[in-house]
């Protein structure tokens, strides 16, 4: 099954490029595993929805989605 990555934040092209060279791991919990030993707070998400024929794993520098803008968290006001 054909694999995208949506990396966060793609501005930081040390991180992108480390999860670039990463990428053989087989498990969503492997490659965050990898990642962490340069990124320790780096999170790595399966998306699974039915019907699809490819697999997207989300995954954050951060933990949290962030702005390729100045790092700041994209959630709204007040949360």
């Amino acid at each position: 099954m054909r694999r995208f990555l949506i990396v966060n934040p793609r501005s930081d092209s040390a991180f992108v490029d480390f999860v670039n060279e990463s990428a053989s791991a087989e498990a969503p919990e492997e490659l965050q595993d990898a990642l962490r030993a340069k990124f320790p707070h780096a999170v790595v998400r399966l998306r699974n929805l039915d019907g699809e024929t490819f697999n997207a794993w989300y995954i954050y520098r951060d933990g949290y989605w962030v702005s390729d803008g100045g790092g700041e968290r994209a959630v709204p006001d007040g949360q």
